[in-house]
């Protein structure tokens, strides 16, 4: 039997996702509020909720078991758009983030974890804004 997992405890991640259900199979349910989104970013609402997993082992656990074409298609429908998304972040004050905003935060961070996966890496370092 497995000791109880309490917030601050360190375990390798294969622990965590094989011991304690930190994986694909149990990833969270994630419903976006499209009220909470501008506009222009709706059309990201299906990517959220499919890729946008707050935890890093899980979403790494999600990511190793998609193939490499669904993962290159998320990253480059991303791609575009990663500085428009950032910005909108920054906007933000501080503090007063909606459940969406963190949601996008979250599909930015899928976004950074995908590039590893893609055939041919962009270079993302020279993005233009």
């Amino acid at each position: 039997m497995r000791e109880e997992l309490n917030p601050g405890d360190i375990h390798p991640a294969h622990v965590l996702r094989d011991e304690y259900g930190m994986n694909a199979e149990n990833r969270p349910t994630i419903i976006v509020n499209k009220a909470e989104v501008p506009e222009q970013f709706q059309k990201f609402i299906p990517y959220i909720e499919q890729w946008a997993i707050p935890c890093d082992v899980t979403r790494n656990d999600y990511l190793e078991k998609q193939s490499k074409e669904s993962i290159k298609e998320f990253f480059d429908a991303i791609e575009p758009s990663v500085d428009s998304i950032n910005e909108w972040l920054d906007s933000l004050p501080d503090g007063d983030w909606s459940e969406a905003a963190y949601q996008f935060m979250y599909l930015l961070k899928a976004h950074c974890d995908a590039y590893f996966y893609v055939d041919e890496p962009q270079d993302i370092t020279k993005r233009s804004t």
